[in-house]
């Protein structure tokens, strides 16, 4: 199994066996059995690696037969390809559909050529042929996901980068145009009723679905929800009883929400039998279906307050902590305990001046640790201390010290694995990372006045920073003294120039092979047209 999973071995010669400890159905004892030929050619495969002597050593995978018939065995199931098993893809054609969807959001698949070209070189003996495929595009053409000219709708683009699957989001859009929530346990019950959600993150047992535990809070606590949740129910909630599934997703939902407003862990813990990390796991996942429902909803009405709403209760989800701490959680994370954050919330101390103001021995009494208030006030000042720091270094005495070149060209002329960036005229070669991240700086100083762009606006996830880092330095490698770039503390970067003196290539934008530079280059293209 270890060989299984991929490990890198530095091994010349591997001597591997063809059976293993399996049993293939649940509750009886494992015996042992031959592996398939795909396990072997994968665990073969493991032996040796390019690159670990000077000279081409290929690995070899040997294996003993015990007979000359054993070994007839071996040569035909595993060795002989003409005659052993063939390896079949693990994708299910179900997903086929969540595939092209994300080849054509992404640029690979503007024309019918390209997406089978696509197609063809990424899943297992090309996957989808070409009557099958007509097929998954009409489909996503009638569920409003695609169009005809196989670009993305605002609902497909948003199902795509939010990483749901079509039938998730096809489930999201009827309930939606059935009816909107009006509260957190509707909203929650919503995102989490589609096929996206694992309902084993809930760990429903036996004893709690037989005595319909929370079917029986839903009634004595939350009754005034019962119409809400009903209409994204397949069952009639209070009038017939509740299957597994819909019970584990109303234990998810009442556990969230209580999670969402503060209930403290332990209580949770007890009353829900589950452990801190399976709630923060549930939480975690639940936020990112959240947050896919109000892409839908603002891909639908991009006007509407309601994905305002929907971001603030994500962070609630996620975090277990209200809104009114966000800021402070984006300065000090998780370094701050969760129940911290409520006793702070509770004292109207939601601000790091109001907590700087209160004094250590108020803090501390509010926290109920002392070590704890000295350790929050220390975080704060350091931030703070930072961010003056930064301020007097741009502003000491009216002098702007930053880099401050007359122009700078994203040429994205490539070679060796780099991008061309003239500064000044001088060249500068950067990773493909770090010039789309410039890129992007650029575009929102071109597109916005004052050019600031939120770091999940850059990139999704929590490494823009690193990556921001990894930028400078590159920059600084090539003969850039300064940082071209600054950022605000609070999570916005912008390129320090004038947009007078930003340059961007167009026609190397538009050949690009990523699609969110294609696109900077078709927007840009459109602003000079208009």
């Amino acid at each position: 199994t270890t060989l299984a999973m991929g490990v890198n071995l530095p091994a010349e010669t591997v001597l591997l066996e063809t059976v293993k400890y399996s049993s293939g159905v649940y509750g009886t004892r494992p015996a042992m059995v031959p592996i398939s030929a795909a396990e072997f050619q994968n665990i073969s495969g493991r032996a040796g690696r390019f690159g670990l002597k000077p000279e081409p050593s290929p690995g070899r995978a040997v294996v003993v037969a015990g007979s000359d018939f054993e070994s007839d065995v071996l040569w035909t199931e595993y060795i002989d390809s003409k005659r052993g098993e063939k390896p079949h893809s693990a994708l299910s054609p179900e997903y086929f559909p969540d595939v092209v969807l994300d080849l054509i959001a992404c640029g690979f698949g503007r024309d019918r050529e390209s997406l089978e070209k696509s197609l063809s070189g990424l899943l297992y003996d090309g996957g989808i042929n070409g009557e099958e495929l007509s097929g998954i595009i009409d489909r996503l053409v009638e569920d409003g996901f695609v169009r005809r000219s196989l670009e993305p709708t605002p609902a497909g683009r948003a199902t795509a980068e939010s990483g749901i699957m079509t039938v998730s989001a096809r489930k999201y859009r009827q309930y939606l145009a059935a009816r909107y929530p009006t509260s957190d346990i509707g909203w929650l019950f919503l995102a989490l009723s589609v096929p996206d959600f694992d309902i084993s993150l809930g760990c429903l047992d036996r004893r709690e679905y037989t005595a319909r535990l929370y079917e029986k809070m839903l009634y004595q606590r939350y009754d005034e929800y019962m119409g809400e949740i009903d209409v994204f129910s397949d069952l009639s909630i209070g009038r017939e009883p509740l299957d597994h599934k819909t019970m584990s997703i109303l234990k998810a939902v009442l556990l969230l929400s209580e999670w969402a407003g503060g209930t403290a862990v332990d209580h949770l813990e007890q009353c829900y039998q589950l452990c801190h990390g399976q709630i923060i796991r549930l939480a975690e996942t639940a936020a990112w279906l959240v947050a896919a429902v109000g892409r839908l909803v603002k891909a639908a009405d991009c006007r509407s307050s309601i994905p305002g709403w929907l971001d603030e209760l994500t962070f609630r989800v996620q975090f277990g902590i209200d809104t009114a701490m966000r800021d402070l959680h984006h300065k000090i994370g998780s370094r701050l305990h969760r129940g911290h954050y409520r006793q702070l919330h509770d004292n109207d101390l939601v601000t790091a001046g109001e907590i700087l103001k209160a004094g250590r021995e108020h803090l501390g009494s509010v926290l109920e640790s002392a070590g704890a208030a000295e350790r929050l006030i220390d975080m704060i000042e350091k931030s703070m201390q930072q961010e003056d720091k930064m301020n007097k270094s741009r502003n000491n005495h009216g002098i702007d010290t930053r880099f401050n070149p007359a122009i700078i060209e994203l040429d994205g002329g490539y070679e060796k694995e780099r991008y061309l960036v003239k500064i000044d005229g001088f060249p500068v070669r950067l990773t493909g990372k770090s010039f789309k991240y410039l890129a992007k700086l650029a575009f929102s100083r071109l597109i916005n006045r004052e050019g600031w762009v939120y770091k999940d606006d850059i990139e999704a996830g929590f490494n823009q920073a690193r990556y921001l880092y990894r930028l400078k330095q590159e920059l600084k490698a090539s003969g850039v003294p300064c940082s071209i770039f600054e950022n605000n503390r609070l999570g916005y970067y912008r390129l320090s120039m004038e947009p007078s003196k930003i340059r961007i290539n167009l026609d190397n934008f538009k050949n690009h092979y990523d699609f969110e530079l294609r696109e900077i280059a078709d927007k840009l293209a459109l602003r000079m047209v208009s």
